[in-house]
């Protein structure tokens, strides 16, 4: 692919109010438009294929599934964790991985397609649209002096989220190596269900496992293999281990060691959905409130009419509890 083409302007959006530091801006790819034609054709004859190709139990970006599928399954999951009557002691691991679209290997990107039997002509195709790239940060509206990146995915490029998902699946291979051979539990829900051991939303990873050493070996063999092969890392700081309330947390200290992770007994959120929280519980859902209020402030300071605030209200505020309410029933104040 010529080098013209593949030159992508990089522009930093700050991710609070005052950035401090470099880390704090979150940094978006402005593509050239001939390269995301390349691309959308590429991506086109990939969609097809993924329900075939990727685990079930991955959501993002493939036709027919859903993130809300992910986000009920985990509700039921830690629920069902959380109210076992069973004597088996469960766990369950938020992994965030650290700069994941940045991070990943290009000799790792190219081993993963031929797993997938890609043909060569279009593992070629791909990689040089991965592997010619160079990038200008935009400051003030000016481009500094291009570089050339030798590692990562670009955000914003239609085919940067399918190659991260096949990568993705080599974790989940991983994982049900460990399974086969025994050396790690999942959770069963239901005497007769499914066991689950893990969940993937692009690079939101829910890990379920028996609070076992034997499990916790297992589980640092995987993520050890798969940030080794890849150049992922993960995030010890945004991970956590979550135990049900009832289990004694001073009887699985050795969790914290063999994991490095902290412990918790509260889940968080899941894809913006808070999980394992009272329905009627109006605080737990007031974040929704302040992001409506914080989007009609903003409005408030331009010159609307009110026939456009009325249209700006019903496209995008109306937008912002939808993906909570196909999950969750919301409180009777927060729809009034």
């Amino acid at each position: 692919m010529p080098i013209e083409t593949n030159v992508t302007l990089v522009y930093l959006i700050p991710k609070v109010a005052k950035p401090e530091s470099i880390h704090q801006f979150r940094p978006i790819g402005l593509c050239n438009t001939l390269y995301k034609v390349v691309t959308k054709i590429l991506v086109l004859h990939l969609k097809p294929l993924l329900s075939n190709l990727i685990h079930p139990l991955q959501a993002s970006f493939i036709p027919s599934r859903k993130a809300s599928d992910n986000v009920i399954m985990v509700q039921e999951l830690i629920h069902s964790m959380s109210n076992s009557r069973s004597t088996v002691e469960t766990m369950a691991l938020k992994i965030d991985l650290e700069k994941a679209y940045d991070r990943f290997e290009w000799s790792f990107i190219h081993h993963t397609l031929q797993f997938f039997n890609f043909p060569s002509t279009w593992i070629d195709l791909i990689m040089s649209c991965i592997s010619s790239s160079s990038l200008s940060i935009l400051v003030n509206g000016e481009c500094l002096e291009k570089f050339s990146p030798s590692r990562g995915i670009r955000q914003r490029d239609h085919l940067s989220p399918y190659i991260f998902i096949f990568c993705m699946e080599y974790l989940a291979c991983l994982i049900h190596d460990e399974v086969v051979q025994g050396n790690w539990t999942g959770v069963n829900p239901s005497r007769d269900g499914p066991s689950f051991t893990h969940l993937f939303f692009a690079d939101d990873l829910i890990l379920f496992a028996k609070a076992t050493k034997k499990n916790c070996i297992a589980i640092n063999c995987v993520l050890k293999e798969f940030c080794g092969a890849s150049g992922q890392k993960v995030s010890l700081a945004k991970s956590k281990i979550f135990l049900p309330k009832y289990l004694d947390e001073s009887r699985f200290g050795f969790l914290e060691s063999e994991l490095g992770l902290k412990i918790s007994n509260s889940f968080g959120k899941y894809l913006g959905v808070p999980i394992l929280v009272d329905s009627w519980d109006k605080k737990a859902f007031d974040f929704i409130l302040e992001k409506m209020r914080d989007k009609l402030a903003g409005w408030k300071v331009r010159t609307l009419s009110l026939a456009r605030r009325c249209t700006l209200i019903q496209a995008v505020t109306t937008a912002i509890p939808t993906h909570i309410m196909q999950c969750t029933m919301l409180p009777r104040k927060i729809y009034i």
